[in-house]
């Protein structure tokens, strides 16, 4: 066999193209290159092209957001289409040196592109950062609005908070409690808000204001069920995982969804379409975040300018709202 021809099957290209190579041929060479015991060396074609193949992920957590999954399943698709690979990092859980590290040691290895979910530290003083910074054209920013350049992929979470709330003020709510994240009502309109559930929080405030509702707020869904004898009817949770909680408060409690509260969550994982009563959520995309996260970075390495996108939220309607 000649050289070209080996090179195009190891490097999945034999159909790429003009190219074209027999199938036989093909397995052929596949055969001999696994009896061989036969791997690319990455650290030598990265010498050659200029490139490792390899996408790094930095993830704040995955331990109670359920929904990430589909994120790293979405950027996994689209890089596997590439012949890419995906080396997700330490999960960071917010802390900004370790995140400093993590992205330190990516680019230092050579990685072609990282896609980071950054905290809310390392975005307010991103200009400041030297190692993050100095390599923006080498960074895609998810789950987080575009700064000091850096391009991003994100959903509107304002607009999630807005929808979910809205959805229960239409069905006659207005003693609605917000669970998450929350500042005071002032700073919420204030102040640039970087946390996604701050920013749902300020959704949130915006339809209670335009119904003339009382805003209520908690850190814990699951505190919500203390403010039923205050009148409280409903309650969007801001949190992936704070929905579940609650209906699982309500259970062991005996208090009837949606017929004594009214619950709505974020994001539409698995569990919130199997548990019963099923959970009315707002779709935060995460699959196509994912998706158009790794097309970004695509772009990136060959070299382009990917300009941010911010996506619009879905509500779902289910059991946990409507009787």
């Amino acid at each position: 066999m000649s050289i070209s021809t080996v090179s195009l099957v190891l490097n999945d290209k034999a159909l790429d193209g003009n190219v074209r190579i027999s199938e036989p041929t093909i397995q052929y060479v596949q055969r001999i290159a696994r009896e061989m015991n036969y791997f690319p060396n990455l650290s030598a074609r990265a010498m050659l092209s200029g490139r490792t193949t390899i996408v790094g992920l930095i993830l704040i957590e995955i331990k109670y957001s359920s929904s990430q999954l589909p994120l790293v399943q979405g950027i996994s698709e689209i890089l596997k289409q590439e012949h890419y690979s995906l080396a997700t990092g330490i999960l960071t859980e917010g802390d900004l040196n370790l995140e400093l590290e993590e992205m330190r040691v990516m680019i230092q290895k050579g990685f072609d592109c990282l896609i980071v979910e950054p905290s809310e530290a390392l975005l307010e003083q991103v200009a400041d950062t030297p190692e993050f910074y100095n390599h923006s054209d080498r960074i895609i920013l998810i789950n987080r609005p575009s700064v000091a350049g850096l391009a991003s992929v994100k959903v509107d979470n304002e607009a999630g908070g807005y929808l979910a709330t809205r959805h229960l003020l239409e069905l006659g709510h207005r003693r609605i409690a917000f669970g998450g994240d929350h500042c005071s009502v002032d700073e919420a309109y204030i102040r640039s808000l970087l946390s996604s559930t701050l920013d749902r929080f300020r959704g949130y405030l915006r339809a209670m204001d335009e119904f003339e509702a009382d805003p209520i707020a908690v850190e814990d869904a699951r505190e919500v069920v203390d403010l039923l004898p205050q009148g409280v009817t409903a309650a969007y949770c801001s949190r992936s995982w704070g929905a579940v909680d609650l209906l699982g408060v309500c259970l062991d409690r005996g208090i009837r969804v949606p017929e004594t509260l009214a619950i709505i969550g974020q994001d539409d994982a698995r569990e919130k379409r199997v548990v019963r009563p099923r959970i009315s959520t707002v779709n935060m995309r995460t699959q196509e975040v994912g998706r158009l996260a790794a097309r970004m970075a695509l772009e990136v390495i060959e070299g382009e300018i990917p300009e941010s996108v911010v996506l619009e939220p879905e509500l779902i309607v289910r059991e946990s709202t409507q009787v």
